[in-house]
């Protein structure tokens, strides 16, 4: 009897384990600004080896297409090639002032870091950004963060409708770019100020600009 016992816990530990479903998750972008629509927002799952910028360092060409364009193509495939990113994904459309988009991504373990970005197109080359935050644990916890402006660097804050690809400028300044006068640099973004075709009164903003909320629900 001891025999079988202990034969059939042998036979109990060779069987393989159930695969476990990769976690997935709903993260909600919400545009908390009084007009500055934003382009269709880009999210990533990561490990800890993926950050899409720093602060001081200039953007790289395809963060700079996103913040200048709201054309998140070029970074969206720079990602997909990379072996430290699980997933990305994209929102259907723009999110107008006062809305929000819910968009459905997988990660996990190690895997398990969430970045959302995208452009805040009544501008030269603002973006909003959350860059590698830790997604929940466990199912059906959720986790809140804001998102601050930042400037890409990458185009000159002339606020002319020619450089902007915005509905405030009907789309006039797509596709164009002015790099003389531009900082070079990733900084907080310093607002609009009134020296080209926006009115503060209405396109500018105090950080934060986004709330972006993520719950596990598998």
């Amino acid at each position: 009897m001891a025999t079988f016992l202990i034969l059939a816990a042998s036979l109990a530990l060779s069987l393989p384990a159930a695969a476990q479903p990769v976690p997935e998750y709903n993260v909600t972008i919400y545009n908390l600004t009084r007009d500055q629509p934003f382009s269709p927002p880009l999210l990533v799952t990561h490990n800890a080896d993926v950050s899409l910028f720093h602060a001081g360092n200039p953007a790289s060409p395809e963060l700079a297409r996103m913040a200048e364009d709201g054309d998140n193509g070029p970074l969206a495939s720079l990602l997909a090639s990379l072996s430290d990113v699980y997933a990305v994904a994209s929102a259907a459309g723009p999110i107008p002032p006062g809305g929000s988009a819910t968009v459905t991504i997988r990660g996990g373990f190690p895997f398990h870091r969430l970045s959302v970005v995208g452009m805040l197109v009544n501008t030269n080359d603002a973006f909003f950004a959350f860059d590698t935050v830790t997604l929940p644990r466990l199912r059906f916890e959720r986790e809140g963060f804001y998102a601050a402006a930042w400037d890409a660097g990458s185009e000159a804050d002339n606020e002319d409708c020619g450089f902007m690809p915005g509905p405030a400028c009907a789309g006039a300044g797509a596709g164009v770019r002015s790099t003389g006068g531009a900082e070079g640099k990733i900084f907080i973004h310093a607002g609009i100020h009134g020296g080209g075709d926006l009115d503060p009164a209405s396109h500018d903003w105090r950080n934060p600009v986004a709330k972006i909320v993520a719950q596990r629900v598998r």
